[in-house]
């Protein structure tokens, strides 16, 4: 797998899965759309708030398999 960089990314098993929104929401957690980003990965925390682009899928978007 490839991250926007170009960078690959070759030890994926010691990933963690990010909690749901609504888990992050009831512990406080607020949620803002990033803007002035080009890549899905620029994800920021700050202050309680939790800025990701938006990702934009349509009606031929499908799981990507890692």
């Amino acid at each position: 797998m490839l991250l926007s960089s170009g960078a690959e990314i070759t030890n994926i098993s010691k990933w963690k899965l990010m909690p749901s929104a609504i888990s992050l929401q009831q512990v406080r957690i607020n949620f803002k759309e990033a803007t002035d980003t080009s890549s899905i990965f620029d994800v920021e925390f700050k202050n309680g708030v939790l800025q990701i682009p938006p990702l934009l899928t349509g009606r031929r978007t499908e799981p990507r398999r890692l």
